[in-house]
């Protein structure tokens, strides 16, 4: 059975904007992520993603509650832990006068496991000239350094925050590719963070969505998969008006109309049959009705959109 890797209780984080002000920022998350897991936490900027993760590598400290790495807890952690945590930021600075060789010969010595020899390789993988100083580097490159700088001591643990900001598909493929083949078969943990949505399906296990402070959504992406649909309803003409959103089931959300149309995701689909059943007894056997699969991002986006327009989900 897998250990725990990263559990959070009930954690609630704040900071203060005055002397009299506190802005909540995290308002009591729970999580746990297993051994050998890839769970990608999602939510739109301001959700407190990044304050987590923060928090999990102890640049910063809950309020209350508690969140643990390995089973101690963040504010505890020793330097020694380190040595199995890998961290990459999108707001991660590498100093600007090294070039990359330079930069990663400074940095090998701080971890007893450095890989010398899997460093190269990184290097070969991403397509990196060593000699290059780290000032002259695109945006891309500087990420493609810090993941190796992160990875190269086979770290039991990666923390990655927003690493696909401001990337260019060709970049971001790569970056995706490169964390693919590094981390399989390692059985490592990964933890990522992000609103990038478009590499999530091919990376996770599970994801979370943070909204508001709170996990809203933490779940096998195998069962979002089965779970979330999207539906179109094409109506008679005279049906339209006979129907309101208060009259639909609870598990239908982002629910949108065009003339005799209804486009809607369902959360808790079973299958086409029983949903086809449950949609003629509303609106008649005349409706036509179409299934779409959905992806790990328009499940997400079809969630924030429900909260933001203030509809209560049942999902």
């Amino acid at each position: 059975m897998s250990s725990v890797v990263i559990e959070c209780r009930d954690v609630v984080k704040s900071y203060r904007t005055s002397k009299w002000k506190k802005l909540p920022v995290l308002t009591g998350v729970n999580l746990e992520v297993s051994e050998g897991e890839c769970f990608t936490l999602l939510g739109s900027n301001g959700a407190g993603k990044s304050t987590l993760i923060r928090l999990l590598m102890n640049i910063t400290s809950p309020g209350t509650g508690e969140a643990t790495v390995f089973g101690r807890p963040c504010h505890k952690l020793r330097s020694t832990d380190y040595y199995s945590i890998g961290y990459v930021s999108e707001a991660q600075e590498i100093p600007r006068h090294f070039t990359i060789q330079s930069w990663l010969k400074y940095i090998a010595p701080l971890y007893p496991s450095w890989d010398r020899d899997f460093a190269d390789q990184l290097m070969k993988t991403f397509d990196l000239d060593p000699k290059k100083k780290i000032r002259n580097l695109s945006r891309g490159m500087r990420m493609k350094v810090a993941l190796i700088s992160a990875i190269a001591y086979r770290p039991r643990l990666l923390l990655l925050d927003e690493p696909f900001s401001g990337l260019d598909p060709l970049v971001r493929d790569e970056f995706v590719q490169g964390i693919l083949e590094v981390t399989e078969g390692e059985g490592w943990t990964i933890f990522m963070a992000t609103h990038d949505l478009e590499e999530v399906d091919r990376l996770t296990d599970r994801v979370g969505i943070l909204e508001g402070g709170k996990m809203v959504l933490n779940e096998s992406v195998d069962l979002l998969r089965s779970r979330f649909i999207r539906v179109h309803i094409s109506l008679p003409t005279d049906q339209v008006a006979r129907h309101v959103e208060a009259e639909f089931p609870k598990g239908w959300i982002d629910i949108q109309q065009e003339s005799n149309r209804l486009f809607l995701v369902e959360s808790q689909f079973k299958n086409r049959a029983l949903s086809t059943t449950q949609i003629k007894e509303l609106f008649g056997e005349e409706v036509r009705v179409e299934f779409i699969p959905v992806s790990i991002r328009d499940t997400f986006v079809s969630v924030a959109r429900s909260l933001r327009t203030g509809n209560s989900l049942e999902i």
